[in-house]
């Protein structure tokens, strides 16, 4: 019995790898490409840098939550967000197996609009790519319980810890 669990597991991250590939090179890029093809980034300036990474955190953040929220309570989308249920446990992996439509609506939009929005520059644009992928991966789908609790309670019992912890607390979503 063991041993075929671990084939199971085995199976299972094979073709997680081939979802988390066709999101992060083809869903991306796809974003990516329409982004930029109407984005004129202005030039650098630190001063407008900082405020857009907090600008766009704290309105992200907001975005994602509801965005989150919706794929769990739409039961259209739901479908589409339960892909990314599959694993009860996240790992780092975990982070972008999702259906391309969860993919593109739940994560690209809510990180990608208001950053566009703001037309920040491309040095703080390839900053919050890499600050976004590292928080992802390490603070919601590490599995490290001291860092990624509130998410792993997320995967545990589905309709609780949508996004940042303060939303949570304010619309009664929170669990411990």
């Amino acid at each position: 019995p063991i041993q075929a669990e671990r084939g199971r597991k085995i199976i299972k991250y094979k073709y997680s790898i081939k979802i988390v590939a066709f999101n992060i090179f083809i869903t991306t890029y796809i974003a990516f490409y329409l982004a930029y093809t109407i984005y004129e980034p202005r030039t650098f300036n630190i001063i407008l840098s900082v405020r857009d990474l907090v600008v766009s955190r704290i309105c992200s953040g907001i975005l994602f939550y509801w965005v989150h929220r919706l794929f769990h309570t739409i039961k259209i989308l739901q479908k589409y967000h339960r892909v990314h249920h599959e694993f009860s446990y996240p790992i780092g992996m975990s982070a972008a197996y999702s259906h391309p439509i969860d993919y593109f609506f739940g994560n690209l939009i809510p990180f990608g609009i208001v950053p566009f929005l703001l037309n920040i520059d491309e040095y703080t644009m390839i900053f919050m790519i890499i600050y976004g992928v590292y928080i992802t991966i390490l603070q919601e789908h590490s599995n490290y319980k001291p860092i990624s609790s509130h998410h792993f309670k997320h995967h545990l019992y589905y309709n609780c810890n949508y996004g940042m912890v303060v939303l949570d607390k304010l619309f009664n979503t929170y669990r411990i």
